[in-house]
């Protein structure tokens, strides 16, 4: 008869060879194909030591059950010896000792039945060593390994215990669930952190993509957030773990992300604009910036400006094609500006060199004539003004001064500058006669305008309008003419210079410096030059009213800005 314990060795060896990857204790285990040769090699010696257990289990089996044959055998001789003897003894009608009772056969019969259970006994601690070792057995071969039930891994520690929560295993990080003991894969949250298991279960660390998304993972596998630098690069992820490309606004800035991630700094071209990202920061330049010795400005939107821009209230002359602003000279192709060493325009006077030049409200330089209300100035083609000299400029004479304003109403020498700007050669011939000339030239002198005037007002006790005939009057005294100081209408002063010869014409064409003129009886006044063919420099006693003695009038009509009647008629000395 085959004994039990033959049976267990032989359906053990059967599951090892004919399922070499499985096995079934208190739960079945699967193991790795990859490790077929050294399974075999662990089984073939644990085949062997279970064998040397088996046949140590069995000898002792054998010596038990020898003994216990023969105890048997003894006491069961000794029962049926004295039970013949007393059968005999009766039989034979031999007085048997009465001593002999039955409590002592079952007495002897108890302590068979003892010897019996002390067997059972045996038979027990046999099975529960044979038990013990099966399930050492069975730890042995479960320590460190893997096991796939349901189609869900496990493993086993060095104790053979399943393991849970995070594990070393080979020089690579696992997670397994914590109730259920089986291995994670994919995305788990522990401890409020993120992490993600390949489909091996391994935890994965730095770069991965995952569904088309790029992820970063600590070296203890947790999924970064925010900025991370990663080989001297910084990157942004989001509160979901996922790479940020593009623009990006964080805080007060704008950041740009790569396509690849990284951050961008220094120039930066998208769209056809240029944008600068600060070096170390990455942040988004706005306004000003100083880069390699050259401004740049970058407007709201961080777009290099170029061309023409009006920045807190002043205008900036960026490079159209790199941004770089601009000094100096610079030109569209139409107009000349300058831009001051801070980049501003400038405007108005401009001292460069040793030169002056004028920049008009919007920039441009000016050439030409120009007026700043009091005095006229002239710029040549290169916009630098003329100046300490004659200048001969579209058919006229001019002379500028120092400061390069245009000399008026002043001498020369035998030239004159007259209240127009224009030199002519002053002598008796530019007058009808030499009185009008000397009083021509006398009133050509601006003290003598101012001191003429002031006399009249005296003349007249003190009032300063109404005075026109004390102007005329004192002036001709200061030539040589004895008007009357007493003369004070008009109509008288028409009489005496009628009287003693002046030639009175009405042919304005004749006009020339020095003549009285008349507005009927209601006006008179001295000719100083025509300015063109209706309007006539004079000297009268209208400061008031025109802001000098010396002024332009409508010799040809009557103006009603100054209720100024037209010219009648004109006296002339011809001697």
């Amino acid at each position: 008869m085959t004994r039990k314990g033959e049976k267990i060795k032989i359906k053990k060896i059967n599951m090892v060879y004919n399922d070499l990857y499985k096995f079934n204790f208190i739960g079945s285990f699967k193991a790795n194909a990859l490790e077929n040769n050294k399974i075999n090699n662990a089984i073939n010696i644990e085949k062997q030591e279970e064998i040397k257990k088996e046949n140590i289990i069995n000898n002792n089996k054998n010596n038990i059950e020898g003994k216990k044959q023969t105890l048997d055998e003894k006491n069961n001789k000794v029962v049926k010896s004295e039970i013949d003897s007393k059968v005999e003894e009766k039989n034979e009608e031999i007085k048997v000792d009465k001593d002999i009772k039955k409590e002592d056969v079952k007495n002897s019969i108890e302590g068979n039945e003892n010897k019996k259970a002390f067997k059972n006994n045996d038979d027990e601690k046999i099975n529960n060593s044979k038990n013990s070792i099966e399930k050492k057995y069975a730890i042995e071969l479960l320590k460190n390994k893997w096991i796939k039930k349901d189609n869900k891994n496990y493993y086993y520690d060095n104790n053979g215990l399943l393991v849970k929560g995070w594990t070393f295993i080979d020089n690579n990080w696992y997670f397994f669930d914590k109730n259920t003991n089986e291995m994670r894969i994919n995305w788990i949250e522990d401890n409020g952190n993120w992490y993600y298991l390949n489909e091996k279960g391994v935890m994965l660390k730095e770069w991965q993509k995952i569904n088309g998304v790029w992820y970063y993972f600590l070296n203890n596998g947790q999924m970064a957030k925010g900025w991370q630098k990663v080989n001297q690069t910084w990157y942004l992820l989001d509160n979901n773990g996922a790479m940020i490309t593009g623009w990006y606004f964080q805080g007060d800035n704008w950041y740009y992300l790569e396509d690849w991630g990284g951050m961008s700094t220094g120039w930066k071209s998208i769209n056809d604009n240029w944008y600068f990202l600060n070096k170390n920061t990455g942040a988004m330049v706005i306004g000003w910036y100083s880069y390699g010795y050259k401004w740049y400005y970058f407007l709201e939107n961080g777009e290099m400006a170029r061309g023409w821009n009006g920045i807190n209230g002043n205008w900036y002359f960026l490079n159209s094609i790199n941004g770089d602003m601009k000094t100096g000279w610079n030109s569209d192709g139409s107009n000349w500006y300058y831009l001051n060493n801070d980049g501003s325009m400038a405007t108005g006077w401009k001292s460069l060199d040793g030169d002056w030049y004028y920049l008009n409200h919007n920039g441009t330089m000016k050439t030409g004539w120009i007026s700043d209300g009091l005095h006229w100035y002239y710029l040549d083609n290169s916009g630098k003004i003329l100046h300490s000299d004659f200048y001969s400029i579209d058919g006229n004479t001019y002379y500028l001064y120092d400061n390069g304003a245009m000399a008026t109403n002043t001498w020369f020498g035998a030239k004159y500058a007259r209240p127009n700007g224009s030199v002519v050669d002053a002598n008796s011939y530019i007058s009808h006669s030499n009185l009008q000339y000397n009083l021509f030239k006398y009133m050509t002198n601006a003290n003598n305008e101012e001191d003429v005037h002031a006399t009249s007002i005296k003349l007249h006790g003190g009032i300063i309008y109404n005075n026109c005939t004390y102007f005329v009057s004192e002036a001709l005294r200061r030539v040589g003419v004895n008007v009357p100081r007493s003369m004070a209408s008009v109509l008288n002063l028409e009489k005496y210079i009628s009287s003693r010869g002046w030639v009175r014409c009405t042919d304005f064409t004749k006009m020339k410096p020095g003549d009285i003129l008349f507005s009927g009886q209601a006006h008179t006044y001295i000719f100083m030059g025509w300015i063109d063919n209706n309007y006539a420099y004079i000297v009268d006693n209208q400061k008031r009213t025109f802001g000098s003695v010396l002024h332009p009038r409508l010799i040809t009509g009557y103006e009603e800005k100054y209720d100024s009647n037209s010219t009648t008629h004109f006296y002339y000395w011809n001697n």
